[in-house]
């Protein structure tokens, strides 16, 4: 594992920007003392990677197990906002893969050395399955630090949020009102948590225990099943409106085929884009075939070819032929994993591409599909 590490020490980039320091503490210090303060902030929110060790792992359901990490080398962790995730890099036989991790804990966990994420089994994803399968206490990770683009901000958003989770999206559903629970964050939070049925649904005792917080409320909706003391069918326009007396945010943190129906109600609704987040999903795509592809990969003038295919991102494809990429997001937002596309034919899923990107023939793999051999750069 120190050869992998040191293989990948130098993958991981940093992109925590606007960081606000305590002010008035560091204008109390001297000299020196101010250098240590802001050589330790550095280290501590800033790292080039985090190595983490598995000290407890716990199954609360079937398919969802929570994770405990605590830092190999520091006393504290990088403190973070509800909703964040890490991205996790971990090798499987001959190759990395990497994938995103929601975290299930607040910053009060991170200032004591501990991280907890959540992992779902998932049997067609191999790095999602390893770890739910394979890990085990002692085991390590390599991770990036806490990462955001889904959780409250106090700037951009409205102090009343209404945040739509079902399963796949109630880790930062539970890592948001955790926040607040514990003084970091203060707004209030409405969860309306989707199931089918009244078995599907997770840590609900953990969820009713932060509703004796006045500023968290949950209301459990089951589309399949009828339960007294839970609301029955599915979220409209009117219903969400009756919960927005006051100026809204709305959250949705749900699989790809419930945003479809929810970005409908959301135009009855003519709110504000900059008022509407989403959580970041891995784009859903099925081509009429399944089709094998030769892919030849450039990297520092030399050249590997590995089989690719239609119904896998390239991202995907690499992985699985021992070829490392950085990545992050997973959804094309971040573009951290950005390859110059030389030749071939490709089918991009929610494309995020600036003009120039398209321009020149820059893709992001992790939302990208071959639809041809193709040849690409990774710079």
């Amino acid at each position: 594992m120190a050869k992998e590490i040191e293989e990948l020490s130098n993958l991981n980039k940093d992109s925590i920007k606007n960081l606000r320091m305590q002010r008035e503490e560091y204008l109390s210090q001297d000299k020196e003392e101010k250098e240590e303060l802001i050589k330790n902030l550095a280290k501590q929110v800033i790292p080039n990677q985090i190595i983490l060790i598995i000290k407890n792992i716990r199954e609360v359901a079937p398919n969802l197990k929570i994770f405990t990490l605590e830092s190999r080398n520091q006393s504290s962790l990088a403190p973070f906002r509800g909703g964040s995730y890490l991205t996790i890099t971990v090798k499987i036989e001959n190759g990395y893969y990497t994938r995103n991790f929601f975290l299930y804990s607040t910053s009060k966990d991170a200032n004591k050395g501990v991280y907890e994420i959540g992992v779902f089994d998932n049997p067609e994803d191999k790095m999602s399955h390893y770890i739910f399968d394979e890990m085990k206490i002692g085991d390590i990770f390599i991770s990036s630090h806490p990462i955001n683009h889904f959780g409250y901000n106090m700037v951009r958003d409205e102090n009343n949020v209404l945040l739509i989770a079902d399963n796949n999206g109630i880790l930062p559903a539970i890592s948001m009102a955790k926040a607040i629970d514990d003084g970091i964050d203060t707004y209030d939070l409405t969860i309306f948590y989707l199931a089918h049925k009244y078995d599907e649904i997770l840590l609900e005792r953990e969820l009713n225990d932060l509703t004796t917080n006045e500023h968290i409320n949950v209301n459990y909706i089951l589309s399949a099943e009828q339960k007294p003391g839970y609301l029955n069918g599915f979220i409209d326009t009117n219903y969400l409106r009756s919960f927005m007396s006051r100026p809204s945010s709305i959250f949705i943190a749900a699989e790809e085929k419930q945003l479809k129906y929810f970005n409908n109600v959301l135009e009855e609704l003519k709110l504000p884009r900059k008022y509407i987040r989403y959580m970041p999903v891995l784009p859903e795509y099925q081509s009429a075939q399944d089709l094998k592809f030769v892919m030849t990969v450039v990297i520092n003038n030399e050249k590997f070819t590995a089989d690719c295919y239609s119904n896998k991102t390239i991202v995907t494809s690499l992985e699985e032929a021992g070829i490392y990429i950085p990545s992050s997001c997973h959804d094309g937002t971040c573009g951290l994993c950005k390859t110059e596309l030389l030749k071939g034919e490709v089918k991009i899923i929610k494309d995020h591409r600036t003009k120039a990107q398209k321009e020149y023939n820059i893709i992001h793999p992790c939302i990208t599909y071959p639809m041809s051999d193709i040849t690409i750069i990774i710079r």
